[in-house]
């Protein structure tokens, strides 16, 4: 079974791999990139969401590829092909997913004193590059049925007959996901002989929730937010767009961060509750427009449309103007709304400036706007706190013994207070 070099680098799949490698933000990748391009000339275009190439860009490959000889990689240039690169390889090019720009290379112009962000980032691009001059790695797949009892266990294994692309890569782990057992050498088998169970255990496993979003897997999520559009039509034309562009997602990232909306957490982003409060509000108000991916397929359709020369741009614009108009007068109302439930719950214990306030669903700081994140959710621990309790935590920074209903075992109660840590999150401490 061989198995093919991944594709060559948009932004957006390069901003994914390095944010995982190395932690460096998208923005940062973004700018190191453009450094690369700009400053040192030794790769090309990177604000690029194609990881294709067109006939016309092959030879300038292949140029890039001869330079490198007089680099530290030369020993893969040494091992590689160059006629695997050819305007034939679709996996390398294809006109029609071309658009603006080819996918990110390195040019034939080899730098010079690059800071450690440049090379690393460098490095990325060249190894994905060389990759495909390479020849595929190739496995041997085994899968084995072994009855027992009567029931039909499924084991699969591989081995690694040809490294292949995979040389560049040696000192990471596999890039598939994969459930495969790896093995070093072929195995030996004989169709219906007799195998000895020599060892068995029981395993007791839990589902886990998905993983918290990273910025690369953020940036990989704006990118297929298509995918999970219902209208076809423009679900196919988000195929290639998404949230954002090449260009904008990691500013959007950026954004979020500047207003408080998310934070980064080692890896992690983390919403914050101020974010947590903005989309509570929106989806409460029904404002899907602003938090679905659907509104976005249908104009990049109706965009699309234009391009054709099949709708006006004219009628597109009030649209927009009406569209615009809309959220503006429901954001008028939400803020009046806002105003109106609102009940005085003292000083506000982080910032001691502004005042916390009551709404639908839970209290803050009236000076939100100003930064304060002070939240304080009505629902703890499948609990609604009464109006009492929530003073008693923002004043006295702890409730009574409260009694409350396991969200485990629906039956089994237990006792406990609530507490608000030095960090202002609600924790529990059960009554002895």
């Amino acid at each position: 079974m061989n198995t093919s070099a991944p594709k060559l680098y948009s932004l957006s799949l390069l901003q994914k791999d390095a944010n995982k490698k190395y932690n460096y933000s998208t923005k940062e990748i973004l700018d190191v990139a453009q450094s690369l391009y700009e400053k040192h000339h030794c790769i090309s275009y990177p604000r690029t969401s194609s990881s294709y190439v067109t006939s016309a860009d092959i030879s300038e490959m292949h140029k890039a590829f001869y330079a490198l000889q007089q680099s530290e990689y030369r020993p893969y240039v040494e091992k590689g092909i160059p006629a695997l690169v050819h305007p034939n390889n679709k996996a390398v090019c294809d006109e029609k997913k071309v658009d603006d720009h080819h996918a990110i290379l390195p040019t034939d112009k080899l730098p010079k004193e690059l800071s450690e962000k440049e090379q690393r980032i460098y490095d990325l691009i060249v190894r994905r590059f060389l990759a495909h001059f390479l020849e595929p790695a190739l496995f041997e797949k085994y899968v084995v049925y072994t009855s027992v009892l009567e029931e039909t266990f499924k084991t699969t294994a591989s081995v690694l007959l040809r490294k292949g692309w995979k040389e560049l890569y040696t000192e990471e782990k596999e890039e598939e996901e994969t459930e495969d057992e790896f093995l070093t050498q072929a195995l030996l088998l004989q169709e219906h002989g007799d195998v000895r169970c020599t060892d068995t255990k029981i395993q007791e496993q839990e589902t886990k929730p998905l993983p918290l979003f990273t910025e690369g897997t953020l940036i990989d999520a704006m990118l297929k937010a298509g995918s999970k559009v219902e209208d076809e039509e423009a679900r196919e034309l988000m195929k290639h767009t998404g949230i954002g562009r090449e260009s904008t997602r990691a500013s959007l990232i950026e954004l979020l961060k500047a207003r408080k909306y998310i934070l980064v957490k080692g890896k992690s982003l983390l919403v914050t509750d101020k974010g947590t409060f903005l989309i509570e509000t929106l989806r409460q108000k029904k404002i899907q427009t602003l938090t679905s991916a659907d509104y976005t397929g249908e104009w990049e359709k109706r965009l699309k449309m234009i391009e054709n020369q099949t709708y006006s741009p004219q009628e597109f614009m009030k649209i927009v103007r009406k569209f615009t108009e809309s959220i503006v007068a429901e954001a008028g109302t939400i803020q009046k709304t806002y105003v109106k439930e609102q009940v005085d719950f003292g000083t506000c214990p982080k910032c001691q400036k502004g005042k916390v306030l009551g709404g639908k669903k839970g209290y803050g700081c009236s000076l939100w706007k100003e930064g304060c994140t002070f939240t304080l959710w009505k629902s703890q621990y499948g609990k609604t706190l009464s109006t009492a309790q929530v003073k008693a935590l923002i004043d006295k920074k702890e409730t009574g013994v409260l009694t409350f209903t396991s969200q485990k075992k629906k039956d089994t109660k237990y006792k406990a207070k609530l507490k608000l840590t030095d960090d202002w999150k609600v924790v529990l401490e059960f009554a002895e």
